[in-house]
């Protein structure tokens, strides 16, 4: 328990700067509040971060993973909501709050759909990336009552600020996230075909419109 702690503080030494919620060079409203449809070239994956602030002061940073190559696409906080633009095809996501762990989300969209993930906080362990299905095939669904919780707690879209992509560059930033990748990874590939299968959004997945 003393070790966890040395470790949290710690890390909250090297985000603090980043992830304080109120800092909105890092976290900013999105310039549109009204969700719009999917356009027709791309696929719209809207992330939900429903959870208190408590458990989601530290933001949420969100990856795109190509090769050895990451983008970050936004940066979500507590009870807010973000809007991805992917091209059509497939995908991998990687989130964390620079705290815990990484977590990593394959996708395959289609162009003009409309997707939802959830930001489920994990005590200890982060951020998952859940797709929520249509159907109630998954615990993470749009037909049970937690789905209408979720809408309701996330009112505001945010999107990335303008320090962000700055400050990501940076290298001590850079080499946690590389060791929180390399970690995550070794686990990922530990999973088994079921449970990668949960963390995988598929064109099956698309909201009705």
């Amino acid at each position: 328990m003393l070790r966890l702690l040395r470790v949290m503080v710690a890390c909250c030494a090297l985000c603090a700067p980043v992830f304080a919620a109120d800092e909105p060079q890092f976290v900013v409203d999105a310039r549109s509040q009204v969700l719009q449809p999917p356009p027709a070239d791309k696929a719209q994956v809207i992330l939900l971060e429903p959870i208190n602030k408590i458990q989601g002061y530290f933001p949420v940073g969100v990856w795109s993973l190509e090769g050895d190559q990451r983008t970050l696409l936004t940066v979500t906080s507590f009870q807010t909501k973000s809007i991805l633009l992917l091209p059509p095809g497939k995908h991998r996501l990687m989130s964390t709050n620079m705290l815990t762990k990484v977590h990593f989300l394959d996708a395959t969209v289609e162009a003009g759909k409309r997707y939802y993930v959830l930001l489920r906080f994990v005590y200890n362990d982060g951020f998952q990336l859940r797709p929520i299905r249509p159907t109630a095939t998954s615990d993470f669904n749009m037909v049970g009552a937690d789905w209408a919780e979720w809408k309701a707690n996330t009112p505001r879209f945010v999107e990335k600020g303008p320090a962000s992509d700055e400050h990501f560059a940076k290298e001590k930033v850079n080499k946690r996230l590389n060791k929180l990748y390399a970690k995550a990874t070794e686990a990922w590939n530990k999973r088994t075909d079921a449970e990668r299968a949960e963390l995988t959004l598929t064109p099956a997945d698309a909201a009705p419109l």
